[in-house]
């Protein structure tokens, strides 16, 4: 049985999907749904662009029970909000009570948000016929390290649609970068930034479900990537001295590539982008997933493997030469 919250607006707050079992039925309680949840927002998702249609979804099959949510952006995405817990669990597994009791409790609240939302919805917004064709994410200030105050912010554009950066104005209308990630090294940004070869970091935040945004400095327009040229000798040269002032002082970059070194047309400034796996030395180590197929890697560069101040030199080698054979840098 799957029940629908509704008000007045037709949006649903919560999904709730009951299964004997998984398995039990020819539909599978996740996919069922987010389908029900599909179905009663797609006719909205398009006219109301001031909501992003936000929905729990509540499974329970067998002794289990599993959290998910609900939301529109230019897609409907509804994602897994925690892991999927036993109710079945020991008399003494207080842990288990414990963590149970505050999903519950958690989820009380968040309902309990959601109807205010939607409340506020049904009389301050109505459907509109303007489809949007860019939604942005919600946090719009930051607390800016140079003053230790408050910064309000305008987003403009999207940089990729495959990724989480954004550009933004701030109400000075000075022009910021806002980039949403799950890792990311404030450290070793701004070292580099102190060193002249990064952007100024202007604020960094956590928000919830894992991310951090990352503001900073936007780049004048007419840097431009390593791979859209052949650098000089001279400029590959002062990068790689940068890195070693890097490595020299505790830290290593892990992701050397030229989609991630920018520099003026007349090459006298040069940036470091990208500071997702960055970290201190010995102690850093690389994600899950590295690309070893479609990029090239130093020897030894695997998943969970140290981050050696050696693979962000081997790196740069390999963006001296590739252009101009077939070259292969050793470590």
């Amino acid at each position: 049985m799957s029940t629908f919250y509704l008000d007045e607006v037709l949006q649903a707050q919560a999904v709730r999907d009951f299964k004997n079992e998984v398995g039990s039925t020819r539909a599978e309680p996740y996919a069922q749904a987010s389908l029900y949840y599909l179905e009663a927002t797609r006719r909205y998702a398009a006219t109301m662009g001031h909501s992003a249609l936000p929905c729990f979804i509540l499974l329970l099959f067998g002794p289990y029970i599993a959290f998910a949510g609900a939301s529109w952006n230019l897609h409907p995405v509804v994602q897994v909000l925690s892991t999927t817990l036993p109710m079945h669990y020991h008399l003494s597994d207080t842990k288990m009570r414990t963590t149970v009791a505050r999903h519950l409790g958690l989820l009380k609240k968040a309902i309990g948000t959601l109807e205010k939302h939607y409340r506020d919805l049904s009389h301050q917004a109505r459907p509109d016929s303007m489809p949007y064709s860019q939604l942005f994410p919600y946090p719009m200030f930051f607390t800016c390290h140079l003053h230790g105050t408050q910064q309000n912010f305008k987003y403009s554009c999207q940089l990729f649609t495959e990724k989480l950066v954004f550009f933004g104005l701030l109400v000075s209308m000075d022009n910021i970068c806002i980039k949403f990630v799950h890792q990311y090294s404030q450290q070793v940004h701004s070292q580099c930034a102190s060193m002249g070869c990064a952007p100024a970091l202007l604020g960094f935040e956590s928000i919830p479900g894992g991310w951090f945004m990352v503001v900073m400095r936007a780049l004048a327009s007419d840097y431009a990537c390593l791979d859209s040229f052949q650098a000089s000798d001279d400029c590959l040269g002062r990068i790689k001295d940068q890195l070693i002032q890097l490595h020299g002082d505790g830290f290593v970059h892990g992701n050397i590539r030229s989609t991630n070194i920018i520099t003026l047309k007349d090459e006298m400034k040069f940036m470091i982008l990208d500071f997702d796996w960055a970290g201190k030395i010995s102690k850093t180590r690389y994600p899950m997933n590295i690309n070893t197929t479609e990029i090239y890697q130093p020897e030894g560069v695997v998943d969970g493997a140290l981050i050696l101040a050696g693979h962000d030199i081997a790196m740069l080698d390999f963006i001296c030469y590739s252009k101009l054979g077939d070259w292969v840098p050793v470590m």
